[in-house]
């Protein structure tokens, strides 16, 4: 952590930046895309409130936080621009986790379907990335995979030092916003019709 303090300054510097802000985005985006589904409870008050609670809920989340954002950002020698980026595009898979929650709901099969596409996401998109980099010729995985990989996409936007506060290129944000957006109209039909099927008295 502190190597000038105890190697020869003209070793000091050959020891690299501790990974600590690229570690905590990792896991927190595993933790989102496999668990927040699953752990997502939709309010029979309907979804508006059910939105405005999620959002509520990841304040609070991102501000229990932030004592650990700033001390990884210390050890990776980041700036706050750096975890703004990354903060960013972790909202954006969250708001698709969100919607991946409200499928969740509908029944057992939707809940499976769910769990499959969280593991495609976080396990599948990884291990295809590095079969590329283990068994292509070139040794190199295609960036458009890499971009769409949550997993190794934040490993990218985490470094220090950058200029940009928003992820690059812009659209590795804008589809999982959009992915979400899709996800809710789509869900908006089958959603009333499970919630009036919930409200109707039992016979």
């Amino acid at each position: 952590m502190f190597p000038k303090l105890f190697l020869p300054s003209h070793r000091a510097d050959l020891l690299s930046t501790p990974a600590a802000l690229k570690v905590m985005f990792v896991s927190q985006v595993i933790f989102v895309v496999m668990f927040l589904p699953l752990m997502t409870k939709r309010s029979k008050a309907g979804l508006g409130r059910f939105l405005v609670s999620s959002a509520a809920e990841y304040i609070i989340w991102l501000g229990v936080l932030l004592p650990l954002y700033i001390v990884a950002g210390v050890l990776a020698d980041a700036t706050v621009i750096d975890v703004i980026r990354c903060l960013l595009y972790l909202t954006g898979i969250v708001i698709f986790a969100w919607t991946l929650g409200l499928w969740a709901q509908l029944n057992q099969i939707s809940m499976t379907v769910v769990a499959f596409i969280s593991s495609l996401i976080v396990v599948a998109l990884p291990v295809i990335y590095y079969f590329f980099i283990e068994f292509s010729v070139r040794g190199i995985a295609p960036k458009w995979l890499i971009r769409i990989s949550p997993v190794n996409h934040i490993l990218n936007l985490a470094y220090s030092g950058g200029t940009s506060w928003y992820p690059e290129p812009i659209w590795t944000l804008l589809i999982w916003l959009l992915s979400a957006t899709a996800a809710v109209l789509v869900y908006l039909p089958f959603g009333s019709m499970n919630h009036h099927k919930e409200n109707l008295p039992d016979d």
